[in-house]
């Protein structure tokens, strides 16, 4: 019996990190933000860290996330544009499920 593979996305998208991480950066201009900052928003909304390193490695190898040197040297998280358009899909399929919820 041939074994059934998720796709890439769902692969991925299974670690709640994911997620996380895509929307907490998108939350910020330019969909930008220092490690720093990244770290205390993640905390303050009541994210685990451990959340976003289960999934980092995979979103820096599908290129949704990456990191860059701001002018201070301070290390910078950033949603790619593929980033950025998976958050937006992700974004409108929620909302379309909630969309189509049948009331009981």
């Amino acid at each position: 019996m041939k074994e059934k593979k998720l796709s890439d996305f769902f692969t991925i998208y299974r670690k709640n990190g994911m997620e996380i991480t895509l929307n907490t950066l998108a939350e910020f201009e330019n969909h930008e933000c220092t490690e720093s900052e990244f770290f205390d928003k993640l905390k303050s909304s009541g994210s685990y860290l451990n959340e976003y390193y289960r999934s980092k490695d995979t979103m820096l190898h599908y290129g949704l996330i990456s990191y860059k040197l701001n002018e201070n040297y301070d290390k910078v998280i950033f949603l790619t544009e593929a980033g950025d358009e998976v958050q937006e899909l992700v974004e409108r399929i929620n909302t379309i499920l909630k969309e189509n919820v049948k009331k009981e």
